[in-house]
Parts: C-alpha cells; structure tokens; sequence
C-alpha cells in the first residue's frame, strides 16, 4: 500500500450572512486538494445557541489555532477581522476569496483594495489603514519556500531621504554558528511579528536559500538555546520601480559596529548586473565578505 501525503488543513472564515453557502466552499476547498476546517460544518449556526456563544467562538479559535492556513471568503466582518489578527500572530498563511451568490464561482484576490468589509467593520478599528496592514504582512509573509537568491548589496552613508517609503520595520537574527548560514529571524512591522528560520547556500550574487516559517515560541526557544545578543536591524522598504523594493538596513544601531547597506533581490543575473542604484556615493559590496551578516555575526558575537 503506498504511503498517503498529509493534506494541508484550510481554516475557512467566512461572514454569518453566507452561511448557506457553507457547503459549496467546503467543496471548493477540496477541489484545491485541502482539507476545509469549516466553524459553520462543524457547529452549524452557533449550535442553534444552545450554549452561550462564545463557547462556539473559542472552539472556532482553536480550530484556526491548528490549520495550516487561513482562507477568507467574502465580505469581512467583525469576527473575520479577528480570525485574521489570530492568523497573523501565529504567522498563517492567508488568502481572500470573493464569491459569487451561487457559491460557484470563487477568485482570489490579489490587490487589497478589493477587500470589502460590513460596513460598521473599518471604524472600529485601532489601525488607520486595515487593507495596508494585510498587504503588509502578505508582503512581508513568505510562504515555506526554497530557491535560488538573486541580490545584490551596497554600502550607503546614510538612510536615504528623497525616495519613495513603502513601510518600516525592525529585524533581529541569530545564527547557530560563525560557519554556517542557518539563522533566524523575526521580523516586526506594523504590528505583525513574523519569525523565520532560514537556510542558505554559498555564494555572493546568487545562491541557494530554504526557508520556513516558524511560530513566535519556536523562535523564543532557539534564540535561549543560542544564547546571543541578536543582531538588530531597523529597516526601510522604498520603491525604485522595480519588481522588487529595495530593503535598507541599520545594522546594530547606536553602536560603534554600526553600518548601513542597501540589498534589492532581483528574478535573473543579468538583470542585477545592470541595474544602477538611484543613490549617489554607494559602494557595491555584493562580493565583500565582511558585510555578510554570518560574519558580522562571528565577529562580533563570538
């Protein structure tokens, strides 16, 4: 008998006024070969409130606790927005879908501005622009991956000043040795936390990486067994009207160690090695080995 693969789990957010649609994104969940986690299938409306609410509320929470992924189906309303906060803490997957009344035609949606939200939703809320918030931690969200890195770095004197802000942000990483480029992260922005752990081949301009996306007590975990002081970044995301933002970086900021550098990743070799960055007085240090935070990291903690 051959050995079955392990279907990932979809938690399945949708509003009390597509209940009656419940089935059809059940399937449609299927069909994309997941397993659905469906409140709706699982306690029917509120389980006809033969308990208080809430009760249902919190199973709702530790079923999106154990899914994989976290997709949301439709106008968002209240407690949607909730399951998207829960989803982020725990650094999940999220996807949107828009539906027709039918329940049979379901597209992803892929810029945020398409989000519609009950219209009593976005006033409530603690954040001056929610449909920001998401497209930043999708931005900043990379799903478990693995491929081939294509960046190039420059050493800057200074944060620029004169282009275009995309978002701003804090990093720190750890390494598990001075020989190795096997780190991890945690990225803060915006509110969201998301922590990594991340692999990475030899090389300069291109190289391999693997990484996967781990929760924020597994990072915790990993950085008391590493027992170092992190390395900390405060970054700048600007648009250079590329495919890709450019990423500025304050290496260890306030101490004497301290540097700025620049990195863009870029989809082939050629294409990196033609593009001139729009900022004067910058050294390109792709190739320099010092500034490769592994080193940094064994110079400096170690």
């Amino acid at each position: 008998m051959s050995k079955e693969k392990r279907m990932s789990t979809v938690f399945t957010g949708m509003s009390k006024h597509n209940f009656y649609l419940k089935d059809h994104i059940s399937n449609f969940v299927l069909k994309e070969h997941r397993v659905p986690l469906n409140p709706y299938m699982l306690f029917g409306y509120y389980m006809g409130d033969a308990i208080e609410r809430d009760f249902v509320r919190k199973g709702s929470h530790g079923l999106l606790m154990t899914a994989d992924e976290l997709w949301i189906f439709g106008i968002i309303a209240d407690g949607i927005v909730t399951e998207i906060e829960l989803a982020m803490k725990y650094n999940k997957p999220i996807h949107f879908y828009t539906m027709d009344e039918t329940g049979l035609d379901f597209k992803e949606i892929v810029n945020m501005d398409d989000l519609k939200f009950e219209r009593e939703v976005l006033p409530k809320l603690p954040y001056h622009d929610y449909r920001k918030r998401i497209e930043d931690y999708l931005k900043l969200h990379r799903e478990n991956s693995s491929g081939i890195e294509i960046e190039r770095k420059w050493l800057l004197t200074k944060v620029p000043e004169d282009l275009c802000l995309l978002s701003a942000g804090r990093v720190e990483q750890l390494y598990f040795s001075g020989d190795t480029d096997i780190r991890i992260r945690k990225v803060e922005a915006d509110g969201s936390t998301l922590c990594s752990i991340d692999v990475k081949g030899p090389g300069d301009l291109e190289r391999k990486e693997i990484k996967k996306n781990i929760t924020i007590d597994e990072y915790n975990q990993m950085k008391e067994i590493i027992g170092k002081k992190p390395i900390e970044k405060q970054y700048y995301r600007y648009d250079v009207g590329l495919k890709n933002v450019l990423e500025v970086s304050v290496v260890d900021p306030g101490t004497k160690d301290s540097f700025i550098y620049a990195e863009i990743e870029f989809d082939s070799q050629k294409e990196a090695e033609a593009y001139t960055l729009p900022i004067p007085g910058t050294l390109d240090i792709t190739y320099t080995p010092e500034y490769k935070m592994k080193n940094v990291w064994k110079r400096s903690r170690l």
